[in-house]
């Protein structure tokens, strides 16, 4: 039985998925304590490599995360100097330049992907910003519509929970937009 678990856990330890694999590296630790002890030493090997799989998989795991989160901080300063930039932003007179500049920001703003959490808040602000820029610009309600609705989705772009979010609103949105026509036909 140890050796099976043994052989699970070093099958597990060059694994990327970090939460499924700690998930059930931890169900293997508990195997193991709840299997008899046995104190000879075919028992200590496969305890010495099970402990060593273990340790390979968490070791490489905190290293990740430390890499991500060097770079997430890293990506929070270059997104905090492009929000600065922005906020000095000054209007041509060339309308199709201005948009050009913004529109420049704006791709620069999606190639800088993640930050931490704790400062996520940057991307509303950005995004905020951008828009009111594009509203000085004096453009049509379509155009402004169409240019806000692109600053949306970038925003949305990798945020799972935002992402869910769009979707539900859009859902009920659609569903309002059907409910006074099936009133209607019901005779409300």
């Amino acid at each position: 039985m140890k050796t099976h678990i043994c052989k699970e856990a070093e099958s597990l330890q060059n694994s990327t998925e970090w939460k499924t694999t700690t998930d059930q590296l931890i169900k293997l630790q508990k195997k193991w304590k709840n299997i008899s002890y046995s104190s000879n030493n075919k028992s200590n090997k496969i305890w010495i490599q099970f402990n060593e799989a273990c340790d390979t998989f968490f070791n490489r795991k905190k290293t990740y995360y430390k890499t991500k989160d060097k770079e997430q901080i890293i990506c929070f300063k270059e997104k905090k100097e492009l929000l600065n930039q922005l906020k000095t932003f000054k209007k041509t007179g060339n309308k199709a330049s201005d948009i050009k500049k913004l529109n420049e920001f704006r791709k620069k703003w999606t190639t800088l992907r993640y930050v931490p959490i704790k400062k996520i808040k940057i991307n509303d602000e950005f995004f905020s910003l951008i828009n009111n820029c594009f509203k000085e610009l004096g453009l049509n309600k379509k155009d402004l519509a169409i240019e806000e609705y692109l600053n949306k989705i970038k925003a949305l772009n990798g945020n799972n929970n935002s992402l869910k979010n769009e979707k539900q609103f859009l859902l009920n949105k659609i569903n309002n937009l059907h409910a006074p026509q099936e009133l209607k036909l019901l005779g409300f």
